[in-house]
């Protein structure tokens, strides 16, 4: 995959009246397909248009009170919780019934508009996540990725944290510093 397949000029979408972007990362199969982090029945996310169901209860979602609908986060560093986003990040736009939330939202509908990889995601993966994802813009920098489809800023959101996503995704688990603190106290 050459540079220019990257990080292109072509036009950019606007954010038609009722959509929101936000960020989400996905689990990234070998076959070039984004799975969902989280929950796996529902499959990977389809090029273009993708519409939420809520399999337990038969409702449009997303619904109050439910946990049906597509997550998104609001900022990159609520993205951070995943390590997945160190591979991978993507602009998705929601729209249809929202739910926001204080770190991000859930939404009815939703479609991937910018996709970011990192150097770790090889030249053959990319070139599958291309021709699966073509409505998609790819991008090697995440800067810029971010800066040409900034994400929407609601009001519900918390405020943002001063901690940059590279020491958040570095910090250990709470468990494993608890662990690394008793191997400590044995070796005493």
């Amino acid at each position: 995959m050459t540079a220019s397949q990257f990080d292109d000029d072509r036009t950019l979408p606007d954010l038609r009246v009722g959509e929101i972007r936000a960020l989400r990362t996905f689990r990234l199969s070998e076959y070039g397909y984004l799975n969902p982090v989280g929950y796996t029945a529902a499959g990977p996310w389809q090029d273009g248009a993708n519409t939420a169901r809520c399999l337990g209860h038969g409702h449009t979602p997303a619904a109050p009170g439910c946990k049906c609908g597509f997550y998104a986060y609001g900022t990159y560093g609520a993205a951070c919780d995943y390590a997945e986003a160190r591979r991978l990040l993507a602009v998705v736009t929601c729209w249809g019934k929202v739910v926001p939330g204080t770190r991000g939202l859930r939404a009815q509908h939703a479609r991937i508009e910018a996709i970011w990889l990192s150097s770790r995601v090889s030249p053959r993966l990319a070139r599958r996540l291309r021709q699966r994802y073509p409505s998609a813009t790819f991008y090697r920098s995440r800067r810029l990725m971010l800066r040409r489809h900034p994400p929407t800023r609601l009001e519900s959101y918390d405020p943002p944290g001063l901690e940059s996503c590279e020491r958040k995704l570095r910090r250990p688990r709470w468990d494993q510093r608890l662990r690394w603190e008793i191997d400590r106290l044995r070796l005493w």
